[in-house]
């Protein structure tokens, strides 16, 4: 049943946006306006489109639900990125679209190649940033960033990759200039409605305009106080205001809460409200009374998980434990296998994310199916010069088969040393056949040091769990080949995400980031304080950062149905202090008391120490 704020938002015509709080069912009305709109008329088709393949298949199932067959059919759920490749492919099929860690190579070959002082993140952040621009704004960037940026899109031109940046950008303008149709004509899409609006960037607010100056009704649902996507350049409150500027949408609010009750939605309140780039709005639970909020200081980080656990032992259904990092959140696993507790981790880039697992995999794939699809990914993984790289690509592209290719790289004298002992082992060492672990374990072993030898590297990090993880599973498949092509299919082309479903039994670990869209009975937010809760500014970005950090506590709080427990160990606890003043300058009074008392307690000990010494 839906009340009297979701009936006028799903009955709106034209242009519409929806501005939403927290538990106040915006996926629930952006499904209900997609049935009232197929089912009014036989012809009207709309597109649903969010951000996450698990988003994008439970708008597939709640339509099926309800829908005729008829109706579904004219119902396209998806993620703006793959509506976008879609419609990409109109014109292209000939470049491999590159995403998530397997970019890295690129943006390393092209600071390389420009002789850019960046570190690495701000060159993959620089990069980033102006491939979100539709048409490159050159005065917005110094030489250094244009050349980086010219180096890289060379780079991904002569290998033939594709990054989504381009691929949106390309989308834009090919509907522009007619070259490429839009969801109007190809799918007769009438309708777009586009799910947590806020976290939308810049080119996917101009797919939205372009398609909406083409007929096309709009229909965004989001909320802009869990904008915390700033970093993947999420554009949160200006896309709402942009929208109802260039398409004078009609502005509609859900002001309900059905998750949070009273309690918990007045922390939440209070401390979004010192935010001053968002929508005003007040947050109003559909309970009149309930919920219960404690915020406590602990002596030491240690002392902090400990006795959260302890918390957790007493009844462990429905307990969630929140914190801003993976290293956090690494520590509350270990404690909580101590007691040998079902643990559900969410959250956080998957361990094959990570660039050195993706080449290092690549690498063993090339050596299994004596294949030089990677070769030049390889190649820039292990330094070598752009020369070096366009020799091997001429080689593959003249068909000359793998073996023969190694043997003149081999012969030219033009790859580092290290490269060419890895090149070497391939023709000196057979393959493991999976069955003997020593033997699989030394044939990377010896791999692995040439890679650490070539990139500077003091450990093998994630190369080295990853060659184990490849020994364990070659043994139990008998096949070392059979392990490395199991990995491969792993990092290989577009991976999604799986709906996560967790059991009434399993405490759920994760990061503020991870636990959005999520709810939990019970809920624990740890380090809220200083330099954790929000995190230092490192880029310079003044009221920008502190806003978003402010947000990202205020999803992690609004995450809470029942119980909601605020931990810190630091004194310095300014969030938390404008989310529940006297609560936290009562508990941080108590924190200081007891580590007075700590101390005495340590100073009578080593007193006695001292006596029973005389």
């Amino acid at each position: 049943m839906l009340n009297s704020d979701q009936k006028l938002a799903v009955n709106a015509d034209g242009h519409t946006m929806v501005v939403a709080i927290p538990g106040s069912g915006k996926t629930e009305v952006s499904v209900r306006y997609a049935e009232r709109i197929l089912t009014i008329s036989p012809t009207d088709a709309i597109a649903m489109l969010t951000f996450t393949d698990a988003a994008a298949k439970n708008m597939k199932r709640r339509l099926e639900g309800s829908l005729n067959k008829s109706q579904s059919v004219r119902a396209f759920p998806s993620t703006f990125h793959s509506a976008a490749v879609q419609m990409w492919r109109q014109l292209n099929s000939y470049k491999r679209i590159v995403m998530g860690g397997h970019l890295n190579i690129y943006v390393e070959r092209s600071m390389r190649s420009c002789s850019s002082a960046m570190d690495f993140d701000q060159a993959f952040a620089t990069i980033d940033k102006m491939g979100q621009e539709l048409k490159l704004d050159r005065s917005k960037y110094n030489t250094m960033e244009l050349k980086l940026f010219h180096t890289y899109q060379s780079i991904m031109k002569k290998e033939k990759r594709i990054d989504l940046n381009q691929i949106s950008r390309d989308v834009i303008l090919g509907i522009r200039d007619g070259s490429i149709r839009p969801l109007s004509e190809t799918m007769g899409v009438t309708h777009i409605v586009a799910d947590e609006f806020q976290d939308s960037d810049d080119l996917q607010y101009l797919f939205l305009l372009e398609h909406a100056k083409r007929g096309v009704n709009i229909f965004v649902v989001g909320d802009d106080d869990q904008s915390i996507y700033g970093f993947r350049n999420a554009n949160g409150v200006n896309n709402f205001r942009n929208l109802q500027a260039e398409l004078a949408a009609k502005a509609y609010s859900l002001k309900t809460c059905y998750r949070c009750p009273p309690a918990i939605l007045e922390v939440a309140n209070n401390l979004i409200e010192h935010n001053e780039e968002r929508i005003p709005k007040q947050l109003k639970s559909h309970l009149e009374t309930g919920g219960k909020v404690d915020c406590k200081g602990y002596l030491d980080e240690d002392d902090q998980v400990e006795k959260v656990v302890e918390k957790i032992l007493v009844d462990p259904k429905g307990w969630a434990v929140l914190a801003r990092t993976n290293k956090e959140i690494d520590t509350v696993e270990i404690e909580l296998t101590k007691h040998k507790l079902k643990i559900k981790r969410l959250g956080g880039k998957s361990f094959f994310d990570a660039p050195d697992v993706i080449a290092y995999i690549k690498l063993m794939w090339m050596f299994c199916h004596r294949n030089s699809r990677y070769l030049a990914d390889f190649m820039g993984y292990m330094h070598e010069s752009e020369l070096s790289i366009d020799v091997a690509k001429d080689m593959i592209e003249s068909g000359i088969s793998f073996d023969n290719i190694i043997t003149s790289l081999k012969q030219s004298g033009g790859l580092g040393i290290h490269s060419h002992s890895a090149l070497q082992h391939y023709f000196h060492e057979d393959l493991p056949n999976g069955q003997d672990k020593k033997q699989t374990a030394h044939y990377q072993r010896q791999i692995i040091s040439m890679i650490m030898a070539q990139r500077l590297m003091s450990s093998p990090g994630a190369i080295g769990a990853m060659a184990d993880i490849i020994t364990r599973t070659a043994e139990g498949l008998n096949s070392f080949k059979a392990a490395i092509d199991q990995f491969h299919d792993r990092i290989a082309g577009f991976t999604s995400k799986k709906d996560q479903k967790i059991s009434d039994d399993e405490v759920v670990i994760a990061t503020l980031h991870g636990s959005k869209g999520l709810e939990f009975k019970n809920v624990a937010i740890l380090s809220c304080q200083d330099e954790r809760i929000p995190q230092p500014d490192k880029d310079g970005l003044g009221l920008p950062h502190w806003e978003e950090e402010r947000r990202l506590f205020y999803v992690g709080i609004t995450r809470a149905e029942e119980y909601l427990h605020l931990a810190f160990f630091k004194k310095k606890i300014g969030f938390l202090q404008e989310a529940m003043r006297d609560r936290a300058d009562a508990a941080l009074a108590d924190l200081e008391s007891a580590s007075a008392h700590k101390e005495v307690d340590h100073e009578a000990e080593l007193a006695a120490l001292r006596e029973a010494r005389k």
